[in-house]
């Protein structure tokens, strides 16, 4: 029976790559939630916007407008640093992205490896008994024939 001498850096190449796909699905949830959070906020934006263009009518509110306009303010900033974290998240999610595939890459390589040492591990066998059933053909028509 075939055991590959290698089949520990496998196992291990084969758990990294695992635990890659595991710190990638994380982040694409982390990145998820930050663009979640951007929709919202350019959401909330929006509205606010309407609503202080709707209060600007002859019959001025001030501090509601003040309000609104404070509140425009806050999300406008908040937007930015929501966009900003986005893309923090989405450069993260690249940089797991190349980590994984490096992962993958090398277990392919001990995959491919395993399956060529194993060919070859066969085809030896298959050589060694092809001799033992020429030497035992040899020897049954040198008894017949003796």
């Amino acid at each position: 029976m075939y055991t590959f001498s290698l089949q520990k850096v496998l196992d291990y190449r084969k758990k990294q790559e695992e635990l890659a796909q595991q710190r990638l699905a994380g982040v694409l949830l982390e990145r998820e939630h930050a663009r979640q959070v951007v929709e919202q906020v350019q959401d909330a934006l929006f509205r606010c916007q309407e609503e202080y263009t709707g209060l600007q009518t002859p019959e001025l509110d001030l501090p509601q407008l003040l309000m609104a306009s404070e509140l425009a303010g806050v999300l406008t900033d908040r937007l930015r640093h929501s966009r900003q974290e986005l893309k923090e998240k989405e450069a993260c999610l690249r940089q797991e992205q190349r980590r994984t595939e490096k992962a993958m890459r090398d277990r392919k390589i001990l995959d491919k490896l395993r399956e060529k040492a194993e060919r070859q591990y066969l085809q030896e066998e298959e050589r060694k008994e092809q001799q033992l059933m020429d030497e035992l053909a040899r020897t049954v028509f040198l008894r017949t024939h003796s």
